[in-house]
């Protein structure tokens, strides 16, 4: 059998008030590259590249003799980066997850580098250690908020208009998967919101923009949080970590790293010291001749009767509670 020749599809032409406009794959519009395949970010590798490209530039500029202060290197993160990179997330829909975890690799390597540590340092330590969320979460965020203001807009804008008739088509058709209104649907179930969509269709009524910033931001903590800690009950390279670090909150070293910038770069090794995996097999202390399930430090400090110095061991309790 002969291949079946595709009939070729005629070029069209296409005009507003007499002027052409050309058809194309995919055009620029606001900063935001849109594809006619439906998928957003179009190009995820110059997301990740402005993530990692971005950060190392503006590091360099505040680093000084022993690094910038990891606090400080995460605010700049936070509201430098962050805003640039995800420029129009909140149009972000079908991003799959082999996408998904390129940004989480770009957004993990940037906070390592704000906190000097090491490469292979386990994820959920380097968000434990920085306060910060998965990247998903901070999309989210946006996403959510994004929502509150289309919920916002006044009734004769086009926008809100476009909202209610997407709004309706899938309350019609739940089976259509790609655009903003199910990628909003998912998130709210995500996060136990869905109540609040289902308050402004029967009601129109919708939180104030302050009350809905809140309780996004309240409700995606708690969700990462959760998520987080049971992360870290589930292997047990997490078993010093834990012990030291609780929450998904701003280390305590780099508190007093900031409160007392010469104590900087102990307050690094401070944390990675709480990085470190435990050992597999017990170690044999060469001092005490007895063995134990810690690192080696740890021991020397807390468990070793021949390097106990109660005056040392009180300077380290001080030092890490400032």
């Amino acid at each position: 059998m002969g291949r079946k020749r595709s009939k070729a599809i005629p070029a069209r032409q296409i005009a507003y008030d007499s002027t052409p406009i050309p058809e194309a794959a995919n055009y620029k519009h606001l900063g935001i590259i849109q594809s006619i395949s439906g998928k957003y970010p179009y190009d995820i590798d110059a997301v990740t590249q402005t993530i990692r490209g971005t950060f190392l530039s503006l590091s360099q500029k505040v680093s000084g003799r022993s690094g910038a202060n990891p606090n400080t290197a995460i605010k700049l993160y936070k509201t430098a980066v962050i805003p640039k990179a995800l420029f129009g997330c909140e149009l972000w829909n079908s991003i799959s997850i082999a996408d998904m975890q390129q940004l989480e690799v770009a957004h993990h390597f940037c906070l390592k580098r704000a906190q000097g540590l090491p490469h292979l340092t386990r994820s959920d330590m380097v968000l434990g250690l920085a306060g910060m969320t998965s990247i998903e979460a901070l999309i989210d965020l946006q996403k959510l908020a994004f929502l509150g203001s289309l919920c916002h807009a006044p009734t004769r804008e086009p926008c809100h208009t476009l909202f209610i008739l997407r709004l309706c088509q899938f309350d019609l058709c739940e089976n259509r998967k790609i655009g903003f209104i199910p990628d909003i649907v998912k998130i709210l179930q995500k996060y136990n919101l869905e109540d609040y969509l289902t308050t402004f269709k029967t009601n129109s009524l919708f939180p104030s923009k302050e009350k809905w910033k809140s309780v996004c931001k309240k409700a995606v903590r708690q969700h990462e949080t959760s998520h987080w800690r049971m992360r870290l009950e589930q292997h047990k390279d997490f078993s010093l970590f834990k012990e030291v670090h609780k929450s998904l909150e701003p280390a305590t070293t780099w508190r007093v790293a900031k409160i007392r910038p010469d104590s900087l770069s102990l307050m690094k090794f401070l944390s990675r010291l709480c990085c470190k995996k435990p050992p597999e097999q017990p170690v044999l202390c060469s001092k005490c001749t007895h063995q134990h399930m810690h690192i080696e430090v740890v021991h020397a400090l807390f468990e070793c009767l021949f390097t106990d110095s109660p005056a040392r061991l009180q300077t380290f309790i001080e030092t890490v509670r400032y």
